[in-house]
């Protein structure tokens, strides 16, 4: 009796992957001090200006060309329109290209494979929301003394998560780089 189970979700594609991930970061960040806010690559204003957004794409240098090259697909010939960034306090700290997949933080001089995380991440978006917070936030490494970020302290003794990556899961970061969500009980 009650409801039926819902479908399964269909097999993500980079696009759909994308906002997929974009939303479980915002989920999983909701009760931050800062909020974070999803603002698109080309500002629409239906004609009332508008255009690329230059301070955003200023964040990322590291966006290859070739990915800001119109295709054919673009949305009025604006390649910007396939770029969302995430920000805090209006500050780009992550960009996402959604066609390709992938993914840059500020502090990083390569992208990231949303696609393949994802995958590592046994195809669970909060796993993989919070391996990107992570990187997004420059947390070192789990088993590293050094930093103000590190996940362990003194005596090896491992302290919780960064505050902002609370949830319906405990997420224990384990010494291989590997995150693991078990549900609250």
């Amino acid at each position: 009796m009650g409801y039926p189970r819902p479908p399964p979700s269909p097999r993500p594609r980079p696009g759909t992957l994308s906002a997929r991930i974009l939303a479980a970061i915002l989920a999983t960040a909701i009760k931050t001090p800062s909020p974070l806010e999803v603002v698109p690559g080309y500002i629409d204003t239906s004609g009332y200006g508008g255009g690329p957004n230059v301070s955003a794409f200023a964040a990322f240098p590291d966006i290859t060309p070739e990915l800001l090259r119109p295709q054919p697909q673009d949305l009025f010939g604006q390649p910007e329109y396939r770029f969302w960034f995430l920000t805090r306090n209006n500050t780009p700290i992550f960009g996402v290209e959604q066609t390709a997949g992938l993914g840059w933080t500020r502090h990083t001089s390569h992208n990231i494979d949303l696609m393949g995380m994802y995958t590592e991440s046994r195809r669970d978006l909060t796993i993989t929301a919070l391996k990107l917070l992570r990187r997004i936030e420059n947390i070192l490494v789990p088993g590293s003394t050094t930093g103000p970020n590190s996940l362990r302290g003194s005596a090896g003794a491992t302290r919780s998560p960064p505050s902002h990556t609370p949830g319906p899961r405990r997420v224990e970061f384990r010494p291989d780089g590997h995150c693991h969500a078990q549900p609250n009980r």
